[in-house]
């Protein structure tokens, strides 16, 4: 399976007119027109500005339309799955939590879920496969999808191609953005070098661990925290073990310490932007700001 090329959002927004069309064309299940029409909206500012573009162009659908656009849609493990005329994206989204290779209790459970699902309200249960992580999940959300009204299933449709649209628009699109930090010691008016920084991101209830540096001699890293496809939308949290750093200077702290392990959060919501979140501490205050 070919993956599909990879520009930045300043390439794409040179392309040609129809170079531009081809590319954004498959974002969209079989709805090629979406991609020309959002071509014709360049340049954007930003990924969100295009994420945006793309969902508009679908919300402005008449019901008609729009029920049709979502039977373009494939099942989950349904008959364009077993006769392999799904789409490349489909196929390895699909392909990815095992749903075009199941074993024949869980595909009896999913032809049962897209019978009923189809009888009820003549389109298809989209899901939006990038949010779950195996087959019981995704069965759960089906599940869960069945007892609502019309309006509520459109809704939810709706939602799960905003995922799926977001998820394609980052497997070609290469983000210019990147994450720094920089620690100054105020107190003693010099960068805080040798300082402990940990970088987490939220994921769901939890906060996962994306990697642990040290500050350098100019109290940065000596790469950014994250940059390009690493880039995200999302809550991330900075960790800086201050406490340990001012003990490693010889300051007198209290013990416990008034300033110990230092925890800023704070959102990307742009992944083409640069986030600068710096550390200005003493052993007894500390202030950040989104910097450059």
């Amino acid at each position: 399976m070919t993956s599909p090329p990879t520009v930045t959002l300043t390439e794409l927004n040179a392309l040609p007119a129809g170079a531009a069309a081809k590319l954004l064309g498959a974002i969209v299940e079989n709805s090629p027109w979406i991609g020309q029409n959002c071509a014709r909206k360049r340049p954007f500012a930003s990924f969100e500005a295009l994420h945006a573009a793309i969902l508009a162009e679908i919300g402005a659908l008449p019901v008609d339309s729009l029920d049709g656009l979502f039977r373009l849609h494939p099942e989950l493990a349904g008959a364009e799955a077993k006769a392999g005329a799904m789409t490349s994206d489909s196929t390895s989204e699909q392909g990815r939590l095992g749903l075009t290779s199941l074993d024949p209790a869980q595909l009896a459970t999913l032809d049962a879920l897209n019978a009923a699902y189809r009888e009820k309200f003549g389109f298809p249960c989209i899901i939006a496969l990038r949010l779950h992580d195996s087959v019981a999940s995704v069965l759960h959300a089906f599940e869960q999808r069945i007892d609502v009204n019309l309006d509520e299933a459109r809704a939810a449709n709706l939602r799960e191609i905003g995922e799926i649209v977001r998820g394609r628009i980052e497997r070609i699109l290469t983000p210019q953005g990147w994450l720094s930090t920089h620690v100054l010691d105020t107190g003693a008016g010099r960068p805080a070098a040798g300082m402990s920084i940990g970088l987490f991101i939220k994921n769901g209830a939890d906060w996962l661990s994306l990697k642990s540096v040290r500050s350098n001699a100019d109290g940065r890293t000596d790469e950014p925290l994250l940059r390009a496809r690493a880039m995200k939308v999302g809550v991330y949290r900075l960790e800086f073990d201050a406490g340990a750093y001012f003990r490693q200077q010889g300051v007198a702290v209290d013990t416990p310490a008034f300033v110990d392990r230092v925890s800023l959060e704070f959102g990307v919501s742009d992944r083409d932007a640069h986030y600068h979140v710096p550390l200005l501490c003493t052993p007894w205050s500390y202030t950040t700001y989104r910097g450059s």
